[in-house]
């Protein structure tokens, strides 16, 4: 499949520069790489796109379904799903982060001193003065009250 520059930018961008399925890093230069150096060890930072949902199982080329992944990553999850895939890879032995970077956290509000903390799920008190803290108002601002 041919991808175009800004296409494989936007993938990463959104990715966070990020495996999809593992999580662990990767890097926008390492882009097509089938994970070998030349040396025969096996970069880390390698990726290509993955079809979140497989084309044999009605998958689409629009941006929603495509992501990036590891070599590796690609291979083991083949055209099974996401959780399949994370199962075989913590099997072999790779490390697979459990929860993604910023999934299930929301920006929380301290009316007390002012503070604002990303938290995952439950976390109901300021690390600075204890207070209660407020789930964060749409469209919040940093300044101060007068």
């Amino acid at each position: 499949m041919a991808t175009s520059y800004v296409k494989l930018r936007m993938i990463f961008k959104r990715d966070r520069g990020r495996c999809h399925i593992c999580k662990n890093p990767i890097k926008f230069e390492h882009y097509g790489e089938r994970g070998k150096t030349p040396t025969g060890k096996y970069r880390k930072t390698a990726w290509e796109i993955d079809h979140s949902r497989a084309k044999v199982r009605g998958g689409t080329d629009s941006l929603a379904n495509l992501h990036a992944a590891h070599p590796r990553c690609n291979r083991t999850k083949n055209d099974a799903g996401k959780t399949v895939a994370k199962k075989r890879l913590i099997k072999k032995g790779i490390k697979v982060y459990k929860r993604g970077f910023g999934e299930g956290t929301t920006w929380k509000h301290c009316r007390k001193c002012g503070h604002d903390k990303r938290v995952h799920g439950n976390t109901k008190r300021c690390p600075h003065c204890r207070s209660r803290l407020l789930k964060r108002p749409k469209f919040h601002t940093n300044r101060k009250k007068r």
